[in-house]
């Protein structure tokens, strides 16, 4: 009989070789692509993050489970980063689900928590609960859900799965997996006058009239955001809360009001957690010293030899000069750079001196960010390598941000 089914070979975060295949509902078959994050239950009950590495209709041998969820629009990972995991599993002799857990931003991976609720059977019969089980069950009657660690503190031990088990066997309680998205993204309000009003302006004049006599600090509210759609680049996007709060410190009352009158708009909208740059720099500008100029001549003709070549009598900041060079050169061909500093110490200097010339480009990844943080800049490094690799096969212009 023939399958039409779709298949995916996913990668999971779990020491154990090879890629596991699953099933495609069919409602996922015309957006999930290679690179995609999914959510797929592997063992009885286990949750996890998978990566799609092949799609595919070869037809399995077994019985295969389905594909739970599609978390992504975009592929998080491309072809040429696969290759790469794939080369790092072989060199160092482990697995390529080892190399994902490593190399993937912990933000950007889940993994299922349990969770006890309350068994809707219970009968109440505490007589047959211990103290420690006792504890648990009356937190449970006062709240939805609990995981495995408030049990713990609530019960007063560290070994608390024995004890769930025994209240899973007298009907006390139950426990499922829920996905725990661990990256969110930081969000802003953002105020916008609303359609009506922006259509009519007599009504609106008139409405301004009437809050200036009534409500001063609405009206005060509503010019400042008018003065702010005015000069903003992208008015249609809406000014931000933390935009009129430089403003009007004590407006919170007055934009709760006029939403609820329907004077302005409230969205929430996504915001980067990475501070902005500008260029201030033209990398034309800096020249070379003599020895510089020396040293920059020795990498580019020996670059493509793979010959190795010592930097004698240069300094730090000169070298960095020398990188800078190298940096824009390699951007205006369509690469990217990837510059390793030994210690976080340094990178504060170094990366200011980087910002200088390439404004946002530079993209920060050490231990001291957060995993939102290293989330972003991920997303950010994906997402420009996107752009670069539509300008390489001449789908798109160069973009803005390497022409430096």
């Amino acid at each position: 009989m023939f399958d039409s089914r779709i298949y995916a070979e996913l990668l999971l975060p779990i020491p154990l070789p090879g890629y596991f295949t699953y099933a495609v509902p069919e409602e996922l078959e015309g957006s999930l692509q290679v690179g995609m994050r999914v959510v797929v239950q592997f063992g009885k009950k286990k949750l996890y993050t998978a990566l799609v590495r092949e799609i595919h209709k070869k037809k399995p041998t077994i019985s295969v489970k389905e594909i739970m969820a599609q978390m992504d629009k975009k592929p998080v990972v491309n072809a040429l980063q696969f290759e790469f995991w794939e080369w790092l599993a072989t060199y160092y002799m482990c697995t390529m689900g080892e190399v994902m857990n490593a190399a993937l931003p912990p933000a950007l991976k889940l993994s299922s928590e349990s969770r006890i609720i309350l068994n809707p059977d219970f009968d109440e019969d505490y007589s047959k609960l211990n103290e420690r089980e006792y504890r648990i069950v009356n937190v449970l009657e006062q709240r939805k859900e609990i995981n495995i660690g408030e049990a713990a503190q609530i019960a007063g031990q560290l070994k608390v799965i024995p004890l769930i088990n025994s209240l899973i066997e007298k009907n006390a309680v139950q426990v499922f997996e829920e996905v725990v998205q661990r990256y969110k993204p930081k969000t802003e309000k953002h105020y916008q006058l609303s359609k009506t009003w922006q259509q009519d302006e007599k009504a609106l004049g008139a409405m301004l009239d009437y809050l200036e006599k009534r409500a001063p600090k609405q009206s005060e509210v509503i010019q400042a955001l008018l003065h702010h759609l005015d000069i903003a680049d992208e008015p249609e996007k809406g000014i931000p809360k933390s935009t009129l709060a430089i403003e009007i410190p004590t407006a919170d009352a007055a934009l709760h009001s006029l939403v609820e009158k329907g004077l302005i708009d409230e969205v929430e909208r996504k915001i980067s957690r990475l501070e902005t740059h500008d260029a201030i720099q033209s990398v034309r500008d800096i020249q070379l010293t003599e020895h510089q100029a020396e040293a920059y001549e020795k990498i580019t003709t020996h670059f493509t030899n793979q010959m190795p070549v010592l930097l004698h009598g240069i300094t730090s900041s000169g070298k960095t000069e020398i990188y800078i060079k190298l940096i824009d050169e390699a951007l205006k061909r369509g690469k990217q750079v990837l510059y390793l500093l030994p210690e976080i110490a340094l990178t504060t200097q170094i990366i200011s001196r980087l910002r200088r010339f390439f404004g946002d480009v530079v993209g920060v990844y050490h231990s001291r960010y957060g995993e939102a943080e290293r989330a972003e800049v991920w997303s950010r490094v994906r997402e420009r390598g996107g752009e670069m690799e539509k300008w390489r096969n001449g789908e798109g212009p160069l973009p803005l941000y390497y022409n430096v």
